[in-house]
């Protein structure tokens, strides 16, 4: 029996998605968001501004450079190829996949298996850093000798990224009002993971693999000691 559904990017306000698993991650987003920005807070220190200097000064030009002059078509194919990175990601169909000057659409098939992960398709082109996730890991193998020229490149694919991410954020898009709870709860989500997201990047930036493991130790402890006060109750 064939239990295939169609879904598409552009979802009714009738057949909202959103189900158990996408509320619960938006709620640990949040809380992970928080956390790790306060642990990346506490990086910060006089050693830490020329690798924030050098990231800041290339992520200003990715993002100017993506906002004014990507082609349009270009900017509608990367928000088209989030939505398809996620989707095949979840173990959908793709059906169709359809790039126009100023508008685009991506139409997949689901199961009931995977239908929980349609929120998350829809919001990806909102969070999703392609660039950086192609650009930072090439930059460190070519540029290993030069902390300064890398932390550029990083600034530079993550702007590309921020100005693509925050470039079709609107009431009217679907992608997000059609998330059930509405527009507000979609751009929560957007905000909690490129939150997230970007204390991890930052974190990096401020210490390098240190300072991933200082997130990770911090959200150790913290879990410890919740695990510790309730055994102890």
């Amino acid at each position: 029996m064939n239990d295939r559904k169609e879904g598409a990017k552009e979802l009714s306000h009738t057949n909202r998605v959103g189900g158990l698993a996408f509320f619960v991650s938006l709620t640990f987003l949040c809380v992970l968001g928080f956390l790790n920005s306060l642990t990346l807070i506490s990086l910060q220190s006089l050693a830490t501004l020329p690798r924030w200097a050098s990231f800041a000064g290339g992520s200003v030009v990715g993002f100017l450079v993506a906002r004014y002059l990507f082609p349009e078509r270009f900017c509608v194919f990367i928000h088209e190829l989030k939505h398809s990175v996620i989707s095949n990601l979840a173990g959908n169909r793709a059906k169709r996949f359809k790039v126009a000057d100023r508008s685009g659409s991506f139409t997949y098939e689901y199961t009931k298996q995977t239908a929980a992960y349609n929120a998350f398709i829809a919001l990806a082109p909102y969070w999703l850093p392609l660039f950086s996730i192609v650009g930072i890991p090439l930059a460190a193998l070519a540029l290993p000798e030069s902390l300064t020229s890398l932390l550029l490149v990083a600034g530079l694919v993550w702007g590309a990224d921020a100005a693509l991410n925050v470039r079709d954020i609107s009431p009217v898009q679907t992608d997000i009002s059609g998330i059930r709870g509405g527009y507000g709860v979609g751009v929560l989500y957007i905000i909690a993971m490129n939150l997230t997201i970007f204390s991890i990047v930052g974190a990096w930036v401020s210490s390098g693999v240190s300072g991933l493991l200082a997130l990770v130790t911090a959200l150790w402890n913290i879990l410890y000691e919740l695990a510790t006060a309730v055994l102890g109750a």
